[in-house]
């Protein structure tokens, strides 16, 4: 597993899912006469995900293995696509200083904000949402009304690796266009 691992932090901003090694997570490890594959499995979502890293035909057949009735799989290496190509995944990486937070708009979330949260995402149907993302990681919100409008928050992180996957930002459709998934973005780039 330490030299999957060392692979994988060579390229911080393809493989961060993984790298995070997020909790609820299986792992498969193949090994076939010098070729190699590992998939990491996160059931806590509706869909489970899988990240795939390696050997095509090893994680194929590793894929097969797996008890879900339906997984989703994200994989960034292109030899990888004939594997997952029911969905994809498009990744970015921060390079430059996030802008400035704005003042007073956005704040973090707490553990009382969880239950909101959790109303928020679910109202929209987020699939990527699971409660434990905000209990592990770091949100930031807007709340009108004892509502939430417009969040954003680390899908998983590690502080060991200083990566984190940043992810579920929605602002519900009748506040956008305020700048409202700025402030929340800008708020926990920041913090990041």
């Amino acid at each position: 597993m330490q030299e999957i691992e060392r692979e994988l932090l060579r390229d911080k901003a393809a493989y961060s899912t993984m790298i995070c090694g997020l909790s609820g997570c299986r792992w498969l490890i193949a090994r076939d006469k010098g070729r190699k594959a590992a998939i990491m499995v996160y059931s806590s979502l509706k869909i489970p995900l899988a990240a795939c890293y390696g050997d095509l035909e090893l994680a194929k057949r590793a894929l097969k293995a797996l008890q879900y009735p339906a997984v989703r799989v994200h994989t960034l290496e292109p030899i990888s696509l004939s594997a997952v190509e029911s969905h994809k995944l498009i990744r970015m990486k921060l390079e430059k200083q996030p802008a400035e937070p704005r003042a007073q708009i956005a704040r973090r979330a707490g553990e009382k904000d969880i239950p909101l949260l959790d109303r928020f995402y679910r109202r929209y149907g987020v699939e990527s949402w699971d409660p434990s993302q905000a209990k592990e990681g770091v949100y930031y919100m807007i709340a009108v009304s004892g509502a939430v409008v417009s969040a954003a928050g680390t899908h998983c992180m590690s502080t060991q690796h200083s990566v984190a996957v940043v992810g579920n930002v929605l602002t519900a459709p009748e506040y956008r266009g305020r700048g409202y998934a700025r402030a929340v973005l800008s708020q926990l780039l920041a913090e990041l």
